[in-house]
C-alpha cells in the first residue's frame, strides 16, 4: 500500500464501499480528521473493490503528500466499544512526526482546553458536533472540517455552495446571452423552440458548456473546479 501512495496509485478500491459510491454517508474520521482508511485486502471483488479487511492503513493525504499513520484494527483494543475511528493517538501521532503539515489548525498558543475530551465524548459527538482535540498541550481544530449541526461535512457544504454559486453566475451568463442563442438557432434553419431549454453539459475536460438540444447550438462557459 506505501508503495502505491508514493507512486500516486489509484488507492480508490481500497476505500470504503460507501464513501466511494454514496454522496450522503458521513464518514466521521475523514470528515473530523482529514484522515482516510484504507482495507489491505489483495483479492478484487467483482465491485472494483478490494475485499475488505479487519485492519486498516490510517493516512492523511493531502495535495502533494500522504501521511502514513498506522494499520490498526477496525474495534478499539483497550475498548471495543470504540472504534478506532475516534482514536485520539492518531492525531498525536501527526503532531509529532510532522507538525508543520498540520500547523494551521492550531489554536493560538496559551489556549488549553477547560476539560479533557475522550475518544468517547467524540464518538457521542459526531455527526453533529465538531470536537477540538489537544495534543500534548497544543489545541487543534478539526483537521477535517468538522462537520454542521445537520451531519454533513463542512468541506462538502463549501463544495456544495461553491457548485451552486458557479451554476447560478452560469444561469446569470446564459439568460444575459438568450439572444446569441436565437440568432444561432435561426442560422441553423431551426425553429426556436418554445419553451426555450438550455442545459449544462460538461466535456472530457471539464468544461462547462450551455446547450440548445434541438439545435446543437453551444456556448462555453467555463471550467468546471473544485
Amino acid at each position: 500500500m506505501t508503495e502505491k501512495l508514493k507512486q500516486g496509485e489509484d488507492v480508490k478500491p481500497h476505500l470504503h464501499t460507501r464513501i466511494a459510491t454514496d454522496p450522503d454517508y458521513y464518514d466521521g474520521l475523514l470528515d473530523d480528521w482529514g484522515i482516510h482508511h484504507l482495507h489491505l485486502g489483495t483479492k478484487v471483488w467483482k465491485d472494483g473493490f478490494m475485499a475488505r479487511t479487519n485492519e486498516v492503513l490510517f493516512v492523511r493525504v493531502t495535495d502533494d503528500a500522504a501521511y502514513v499513520l498506522q494499520v490498526l484494527p477496525h474495534k478499539n483494543a483497550i475498548d471495543p466499544d470504540l472504534g478506532n475511528w475516534v482514536n485520539s493517538e492518531l492525531l498525536k501521532i501527526i503532531h509529532r512526526n510532522w507538525p508543520d503539515s498540520i500547523a494551521r489548525y492550531r489554536f493560538p498558543t496559551g489556549i488549553r482546553l477547560a476539560q479533557s475530551i475522550s475518544d468517547r465524548d467524540r464518538q457521542r459527538a459526531r455527526p453533529y458536533v465538531a470536537l477540538p482535540t489537544e495534543v500534548d498541550g497544543v489545541v487543534f481544530m478539526p483537521l477535517g472540517g468538522g462537520a454542521t449541526t445537520a451531519g454533513v461535512g463542512v468541506e462538502t457544504v463549501e463544495i456544495c455552495d461553491q457548485i451552486t454559486h458557479g451554476i447560478v453566475s452560469y444561469q446569470a451568463t446564459v439568460t444575459g446571452e438568450i439572444r446569441q442563442f436565437t440568432d444561432q438557432i435561426t442560422l441553423r434553419g431551426t425553429a426556436v423552440p418554445d419553451p426555450l431549454i438550455i442545459r449544462l453539459r460538461m466535456d472530457g475536460d471539464q468544461n462547462l458548456h450551455a446547450v440548445e438540444p434541438q439545435s446543437g447550438v453551444s456556448m462555453k462557459l467555463g471550467t468546471f473546479l473544485i
